[in-house]
């Protein structure tokens, strides 16, 4: 199983995280990966764009991402490990 290392330390925006995501992932169909939680779980659960294939994804220093909050408010770590519970695709960890 492929193992891709998402390094957050220094991400100050989702825009940051997307672009990191898609730069270490360089998964299928990056280039119309929606860049935010929505497209995130289509890609990770359904194969959507921004599909990192069949893995183990690990977003190292996550607490870097608890300031940062979505359009509905939710900080993105909290959206990420909501999606990493419920994920049977891809394998998510926080470290």
């Amino acid at each position: 199983m492929k193992h891709f290392v998402i390094d957050c330390q220094g991400i100050a925006t989702d825009a940051d995280l997307w672009r990191r995501y898609l730069a270490v992932t360089n998964p299928a169909a990056g280039q119309d990966f929606g860049c935010n939680l929505d497209a995130f779980w289509d890609a990770v659960e359904g194969g959507g764009p921004g599909y990192p294939g069949r893995c183990k994804l690990t977003f190292k220093n996550a607490a870097a991402l608890s300031h940062i909050k979505t359009g509905s408010g939710v900080s993105l770590l909290d959206g990420l490990q909501n999606i990493a519970r419920a994920a049977t695709v891809v394998v998510i960890e926080f470290k």
